[in-house]
């Protein structure tokens, strides 16, 4: 179970709470205390565990048992669980939603229209804009999509040369290929990073980690694995063969946003006429 909460992206403290009860845990591609990932997790004969992303509403299901395998009593079990953990999920994103929302009232009640701020005056850009605490907003077109202010740092950037503006079709579609390229690669990095982690703290008896590791100055490791122990654990040895799976569909993602990339240079130096 740590294992597939890991690989999700959930940042587990220790073991998972076999509680029932839902628990709030921190991503691992979000800071520290937002909490947006969950889980709630039952002990037993069989496993059970439902958990997600609150900020994306995805939600999985996890058992230590395939279902066809479980028997009639075992799958209602099941069920019921689910069930009760979806409705506590439910209860826990209404609450966020509401604290979202009396954020974002607050935050608006706090908002004002202003004609002068330090950083529109230096910038020469004149009209109303909305100001919060040290932040501005300021509104960059109208209700006919015209652009309603002008940027001096801008205009002078273009004129001087410092600055092209680009609107190549050929590169926009570049850049967008290039953006999932890079998003189908942080998805598997989330799922990869973990297990230095979880393969010794799931085999401490075929794995141990020298301590000195942790510091980054240190260049000899004394790590030790029981090989001949390894070959002879089958729960060890498909571990590895998944973490093979994932290692080379890391390497095929990378290699096509690697490609992606090289695409959208290619693309740039066409339009800007660039020769290397």
């Amino acid at each position: 179970m740590l294992d597939v909460l890991s690989r999700f992206g959930l940042r587990i403290n220790g073991l998972p709470q076999t509680t029932g009860q839902i628990v709030r845990a921190d991503m691992t591609d979000e800071a520290r205390g937002k909490k947006s990932g969950w889980y709630v997790a039952y002990d037993g004969d069989v496993f059970n565990c439902v958990y997600g992303n609150h900020k994306t509403s995805e939600t999985h299901y996890w058992s230590s048992i395939e279902r066809h395998v479980m028997t009639s009593a075992q799958i209602a079990g099941h069920q019921r669980q689910m069930k009760v953990a979806q409705e506590q999920r439910e209860v826990v994103q209404q609450a966020i939603y509401a604290e979202a929302a009396e954020e974002a009232d607050r935050i608006i009640g706090a908002t004002e229209i202003s004609t002068y701020h330090d950083y529109a005056d230096r910038k020469k850009i004149s009209g109303e804009y909305l100001v919060y605490q040290t932040k501005i907003a300021i509104p960059a077109y109208d209700e006919q999509d015209n652009i309603s202010i002008d940027l001096p740092t801008l205009r002078e950037l273009t004129a001087s040369g410092q600055l092209t503006l680009i609107n190549s079709q050929n590169i926009k579609l570049a850049l967008s290929r290039y953006s999932i390229a890079v998003d189908a690669l942080r998805a598997l990095v989330i799922h990869i990073s973990p297990t230095s982690v979880i393969m010794p703290r799931k085999y401490p008896e075929l794995i141990q980690l020298d301590v000195k590791m942790r510091n980054v100055q240190s260049d000899i490791f004394s790590h030790q694995c029981q090989f001949e122990k390894m070959k002879e654990d089958k729960a060890f040895i498909n571990d590895i063969v998944d973490n093979g799976s994932r290692m080379k569909a890391f390497t095929l993602t990378l290699k096509n946003q690697q490609n992606m990339l090289e695409l959208v240079h290619d693309e740039l130096d066409k339009e800007l006429g660039i020769i290397h």
